[in-house]
């Protein structure tokens, strides 16, 4: 995982996200790190997060790993697909949180071109985390946030 993205990304966020450093909520490795400000004093503040994976991997991969990596994890839904621009992933886990909270993380994994390099792949990977009662718009945001994403030319 890397704090800065090499496959260059556009994206909009949805409306009521607000883009904050990934060291303010402990995403000190993320590229990208937004919160829900209608969710924000609410005990518990929704978050999307993105980073970049090591490029060589299918989106599969890393999702098992991150479920893997949870102890509290367990994976609740799980569909593979192509997307416009290759494979793709989208995984929805619930797990606790070490204050006990129990909540809702929504990850999808995209397997996106190189623009640089035509011949290499990298996967981006893209998390929302909410309670329960966030999840269904935590999740309806990222997946506006992942159908609007696409690479770019590098700079």
């Amino acid at each position: 995982m890397r704090g800065e993205l090499s496959l260059p990304i556009a994206f909009r966020l949805p409306p009521g996200w607000l883009p904050v450093p990934p060291d303010e909520v402990g995403a000190g490795g993320a590229a990208f790190v937004a919160i829900d400000t209608a969710t924000h004093g609410s005990g518990f503040t929704a978050t999307i997060v993105i980073d970049e994976l090591d490029a060589g991997w299918t989106p599969a991969e890393p999702a098992d790993l991150s479920a893997a990596a949870l102890p509290t994890a367990t994976v609740t839904d799980r569909v593979e697909r192509i997307g416009p621009h290759g494979p793709r992933l989208t995984q929805s886990l619930s797990l606790t949180t070490t204050a006990g909270q129990e909540v809702v993380r929504v990850e999808e994994y995209l397997s996106l071109p190189d623009p640089a390099n035509p011949d290499r792949r990298g996967v981006v990977r893209l998390r929302c985390t909410a309670t329960r009662d966030q999840a269904d718009d935590g999740a309806a945001d990222l997946a506006e946030l992942v159908t609007g994403l696409r690479p770019t030319e590098p700079r």
